[in-house]
């Protein structure tokens, strides 16, 4: 559908999936790690980038770097279908990840040369992924409809929400950091990780109890308000500004404020029966 050379493209996902590069292929001063590979999806976050762009652009040329750019914008806007995120914020996403890699390109281009075409590259493949982003969110939604439940999706979606109420009910039972709205590290570095795994699996069954006995029937809902509280948090400063969002979220939407009942109800049974002491 994009027009990308399907060979240089199996070639590409193979270098990031299946068969990352030597770290001395990578990093050439790294001798003694010869026989080391690099980890898979190595290059997706910005710092690694201009790492794998430079690695690709040599072995499989411009087409190759083509392939990887939509390797990596595909990944995060799969990453992102699954936790809920609309077409507008998608849309944000995907300027976001082409912007930091332009940026990491920008600085290192002052001293390698192989980078003077690569911000023109990007930009011309983030002109043309927002162009055809209908149809490329259109198809990743099918993938992602057949592998993930709407509770999958919904529980995803609440990630953030889920660990700011986690924190908050942690604080008023005593587990206070010392700096603002944080949690005890000893606790945290013991506990939290495993408490919070705990409290999403309930969610999850008390979530898809509420969808089979249309306690909670409008998932597309949910999803929604679960944006709206995204896109308004981007400007909050404080926590207890996130909270007045997700106060006045939960007045406007009964399908929401139940969520957030299951939420709460699964974080306080997480707790009774064996509350880790620090």
């Amino acid at each position: 559908m994009l027009g990308l050379d399907i060979s240089v493209c199996k070639e590409v996902d193979k270098l990031i999936d299946i068969e990352p590069p030597l770290i001395n292929e990578i990093f050439l001063e790294e001798r003694e790690h010869s026989e080391k590979r690099l980890w898979k999806n190595f290059g997706y976050h910005k710092n690694e980038f201009p790492f794998i762009y430079k690695y690709v652009y040599r072995r499989l040329g411009l087409e190759g770097v083509r392939c990887l750019v939509m390797h990596f914008i595909l990944d995060h806007i799969e990453n992102i279908v699954c936790r809920g995120f609309d077409n507008e914020m998608i849309r944000d996403e995907v300027k976001a990840l082409i912007h930091s890699y332009i940026g990491e390109c920008s600085i290192i281009l002052r001293h390698d040369n192989i980078f003077g075409e690569s911000i023109n590259i990007l930009n011309k493949l983030l002109e043309f992924t927002l162009g055809n982003l209908e149809d490329i969110i259109n198809v990743i939604s099918d993938e992602v409809n057949l592998k993930l439940f709407p509770v999958d999706i919904i529980v995803n979606a609440s990630s953030e929400i889920i660990s700011i109420m986690l924190r908050g009910i942690l604080i008023t039972k005593g587990y206070r950091g010392k700096n603002g709205f944080s949690i005890d590290r000893d606790f945290f570095s013991k506990h939290y990780l495993q408490l919070r795994t705990k409290v999403k699996h309930l969610i999850r069954q008390k979530l898809y109890e509420a969808l089979i006995t249309q306690t909670i029937r409008d998932v597309q809902g949910l999803i929604k308000s679960l944006n709206n509280i995204r896109k308004k948090a981007i400007e909050c400063k404080t926590v207890s500004e996130v909270f007045q969002i997700i106060r006045e979220e939960a007045y406007n939407n009964n399908e929401f404020y139940k969520l957030l009942k299951i939420i709460q109800q699964s974080i306080e049974e997480s707790l009774e029966p064996s509350q880790p002491r620090v």
